[in-house]
């Protein structure tokens, strides 16, 4: 992608006017959608991705409807639209396992890999997101061409390799994995490199080396004056957050906290905008539909009554049995009207029912924004420490109730409530230890109270569900990393 993307938007208008074939236009679609996300236009990169897999799924293109699928399946999770984030990417795996070509289905399957992956990040799942970057680098291996396309697939898997090790405590692996993604990458790769350099922040922010961090912290920023990018922002300013907390100015850590905080909501607000949008597609797709099955039995209707009308001419001037011809014409006319009225009767009860099924749970917009901006305020705030915290106590702080609340969560940080409470309170504990490891020879009891647990079962059990490993376990590969 060239760097003045900008200019490329006007290139990709300009292949599809030109494009003859469905083929053609599925791939000035897919460029466009590229485009779009480039420049930072999530609805954009979404509406030109949904009209192309529409029509390569008319026209029986299952390799493309893959490419387009996974491209939605991104987008939709960037959103935090995860249940149709999902489904995109089931059906982008489906696609592809449909395909003869082994070259073309390993290079869409590197792609669903590293998409699986950064799923398994979002949970801190790395251990898990590292097998499948593995899985991803064995096809990138396999493959003999040397292009633009696998090279920069190269660079985003070992940033996505590094970004794992490094929240696995293994610093200098992944200080290595990041800079051979660097070596990959020149300055005309603006998808990738602003994500690698903002990685080497947070790598150099871990190992106290503030200067280092400052440096790559405003390489990053170079890529966010322009509107868009809300995920690169997103993690640019976490890490800046940190970076002056560290530095003891706490004015601007709370200026890059509040931030954070607009760009979350900011991000929910676009996906209920999109999701609004899908809704209200599929609604009038639905009325289309209708109105197709209308129009249908209307012409039914209307050639029923020409024939009718024949059949009334042709014994009214018929020469034998008119009296008792017209009677049994009469006879056969009734059940076909009745029979129709009965059809449109039934279309009818159809229509009123499925227009009754909205959605479950109708929260004002106003409502979610304010929910999702307490919430991130109460996170900054450490609520989640609160021992005797429930649901319902949760709901009465924020003015709300359980059912809205766990909405929120659910939907937004896409988790139920207890395993949000137990993530949250497991990830401030990490924060601690890995800021402070004097914390590695305090007793467990000590650490369990100290992250908001009311008993050392719970708090192994929680532990354990998050991290894959014991609290002891833990601090033992901790203690061996930091003896080195």
């Amino acid at each position: 992608m060239e760097s003045d993307v900008e200019g490329a938007a006007a290139i990709g208008d300009s292949v599809f006017e030109a494009a003859k074939t469905d083929e053609q236009k599925i791939k000035s679609y897919i460029l466009n959608s590229n485009i779009q996300q480039s420049l930072g236009n999530i609805q954009g990169a979404i509406k030109y991705a949904t009209i192309g897999d529409r029509l390569a799924q008319l026209t029986g293109y299952n390799r493309w409807r893959a490419v387009f699928s996974k491209i939605l399946a991104t987008n939709f999770r960037e959103l935090g639209l995860y249940e149709q984030s999902r489904a995109y990417l089931a059906t982008a795996e489906r696609m592809c396992d449909l395909l003869d070509d082994a070259d073309v289905r390993a290079d869409i399957q590197i792609e669903l890999f590293q998409e699986k992956a950064l799923y398994k990040m979002n949970t801190r799942s790395y251990r898990v997101a590292l097998e499948l970057l593995d899985s991803a680098k064995r096809l990138i291996a396999l493959d003999s061409e040397s292009n633009s396309t696998l090279r920069l697939k190269k660079a985003a898997n070992y940033h996505l390799q590094g970004i794992c090790e490094l929240e696995l405590g293994n610093a200098d692996l992944s200080y290595e994995l990041m800079y051979t993604s660097l070596s990959f990458l020149s300055e005309v790769d603006r998808n990738i490199i602003p994500f690698v350099y903002r990685g080497l922040a947070e790598l150099h922010l871990k190992l106290s080396n503030l200067d280092s961090c400052k440096h790559y912290l405003d390489y990053t920023s170079a890529y966010i004056i322009k509107p868009g990018r809300l995920r690169l922002k997103e993690l640019y300013t976490a890490t800046s957050a940190k970076y002056y907390m560290l530095s003891g100015n706490d004015k601007m850590a709370n200026e890059f906290l509040q931030k954070q905080q607009v760009l979350d909501a900011d991000r929910y607000l676009i996906g209920q905008e999109i999701s609004s949008r899908i809704i209200m597609e599929l609604r009038k797709e639905d009325l289309e539909n209708r109105k197709y099955k209308l129009l249908f039995w209307w012409c039914i209707s209307v050639a029923s009554v020409i024939v009718i009308l024949l059949l009334v001419y042709e014994i009214r001037f018929s020469r034998f049995n008119r009296v008792i011809v017209t009677t049994n014409l009469n006879y056969r006319e009734e059940p076909k009207k009745q029979e129709l009225s009965n059809h449109l009767a039934q279309e009818n009860r159809s229509s009123t029912e499925s227009s009754g099924t909205d959605s479950e749970l109708n929260i004002a917009l106003e409502t979610e924004t304010r929910l999702i901006r307490e919430l991130s305020a109460l996170e900054h705030e450490n609520f989640f420490l609160e021992r005797d915290l429930t649901l319902n106590k949760l709901a009465s702080r924020l003015s709300s109730n359980q059912k809205y609340v766990s909405h929120i969560i659910k939907k937004y940080r896409n988790l139920d409530f207890n395993d949000y409470l137990q993530h949250k309170k497991i990830n401030y504990l990490l924060e601690k230890i890995n800021t402070d490891h004097t914390l590695l020879d305090y007793k467990l009891a000590y650490l369990a109270e100290l992250s908001g647990f009311s008993s050392h079962s719970k708090f192994t059990t929680a532990f354990k569900s998050v991290m894959g490993k014991t609290p002891s376990q833990y601090i033992e590969e901790i203690r061996s990393e930091v003896s080195i």
